[in-house]
């Protein structure tokens, strides 16, 4: 899965203007068009909260309310934890990156589906609730054992907030 760029690539890193921002990822259920729009909150430093839509086939599978802009800003949103719509099931996604590196993750739950990223050598793994193997990812590709449009929307949102650093040691900023 890979991210395209509806225009040009800063713009994605930028805060988001009123017309919004978008850009595509493949996957194996087709592509995923991710949205990013302003919602008007303001928080208490100025900046403007957005909400982001995950769109497979014309239907929103995923859509996240309280984000920033993509890279640092978005993952301190996500550690602090959101609230989501997943398939239409209310939910919450949150994060963790700890020293010990089975302390990581990424976590997207609702009351029926629940999906968590976890460091796993070489790569990370994704194991839903029942604690099956859905994904893996090995830093360039992933893998699906059984696409569903849950699994694919967390991988998507997992590659638009660029979360990878949360399954990585926190002492690797220092140096």
């Amino acid at each position: 899965m890979q991210m395209r760029h509806i225009g040009k690539r800063r713009h994605w890193l930028d805060p988001v203007d009123p017309q919004g921002v978008s850009a595509e990822i493949d996957s194996p259920l087709g592509t995923v068009r991710v949205d990013r729009k302003r919602t008007g909150a303001v928080t208490s430093f100025g900046s403007r909260l957005e909400q982001w839509d995950f769109v497979l086939d014309g239907t929103c599978i995923l859509s996240v309310d309280g984000m920033f802009n993509a890279g640092y800003p978005a993952r301190r949103r996500v550690r602090r934890g959101l609230d989501i719509t997943l398939l239409g099931e209310p939910g919450r996604v949150s994060a963790a990156r700890t020293l010990r590196p089975g302390r990581r993750y990424v976590r997207m739950s609702t009351p029926t589906l629940a999906y968590e990223a976890r460091t796993h050598f070489p790569g990370y793994i994704v194991r839903d609730g029942n604690g099956i193997e859905r994904a893996r990812y090995d830093g360039a590709f992933w893998e699906f054992e059984e696409p569903d449009p849950a699994a694919v929307a967390f991988a998507s949102f997992f590659i638009a907030a660029a979360l990878e650093p949360f399954m990585t040691s926190p002492l690797l900023e220092i140096f």
